[in-house]
């Protein structure tokens, strides 16, 4: 089936491209950060609470086990999967407000591609995670304006303070 307008096929394509072709002009925060992880340094600062946290929780394991992974390559990856799941929450929150689904995959296609989703997406720089959880907040205010439940505006409030707490 060549029809561009398939869900998965566009996250996978989104992705591949984000996986393979991550940035390598990182910025100077960038190179920071991965520094603080791979030294243990300043893992909870005043400003991005709990980036260098998150990512030092993840390579953890690896190390673990005796494997000597790239921190800033290891940092990209991380974020690309956290701006796929922007995109996925994004297009949740589109079907709740009853988008078509090709507009909603229009709307995902020119997200994704856009500069500075792409840049920052595969870089290691603390704005990703947060929108993550930001988003999740908003998914979940949307989903009380539906349902009328409590437990969405707790869920709600609970991800808009993790978000600030990541930035």
């Amino acid at each position: 089936n060549l029809n561009i307008f398939n869900k998965k096929k566009v996250f996978f394509i989104i992705l591949l491209l984000y996986t393979l072709f991550l940035t390598n002009n990182s910025s100077l925060d960038s190179f920071a950060y991965a520094g603080y992880v791979k030294y243990n340094h300043y893992l909870f600062t005043p400003h991005h609470l709990f980036s260098n946290f998150l990512i030092y929780t993840l390579l953890y394991p690896f190390k673990l086990i005796g494997l000597d992974i790239d921190v800033l390559f290891f940092s990209k990856i991380i974020n690309s999967m956290f701006q796929i799941t922007n995109l996925f929450l994004f297009y949740r929150i589109l079907t709740l407000l009853k988008i078509k689904e090709k507009e909603k995959i229009l709307y995902i296609l020119i997200l994704a591609f856009s500069f500075s989703l792409w840049r920052y997406g595969t870089e290691n720089e603390t704005y990703i995670v947060p929108i993550t959880f930001s988003l999740l907040g908003s998914f979940y205010f949307l989903k009380n304006f539906k349902n009328n439940q409590i437990n969405y505006i707790y869920l709600s409030s609970l991800f808009g303070v993790i978000a600030c707490l990541f930035h």
